[in-house]
């Protein structure tokens, strides 16, 4: 069951990385000039984004039960 859900979350990072290195190549593409730390912040900026609005929505669950 451990494996699983360590697995299932492997590839929901996996898919968020991935859409934060296509912004990075859009931002790229478009000029702008990014440091190495920018570049690492925007692209965990979509898992973080994500787990945020996870958390909220599990809190606003709870609360209704």
């Amino acid at each position: 069951m451990q494996k699983k859900v360590i697995a299932k979350e492997s590839i929901k990072l996996l898919k968020l990385l991935a859409v934060g290195f296509l912004l990075i190549i859009i931002l790229v593409l478009a000029g702008e000039k990014l440091t190495g730390t920018e570049a690492v912040i925007l692209a965990i900026t979509p898992y973080i984004l994500y787990q945020l609005y996870f958390a909220f929505n599990r809190a606003g669950r709870s609360k209704k039960k």
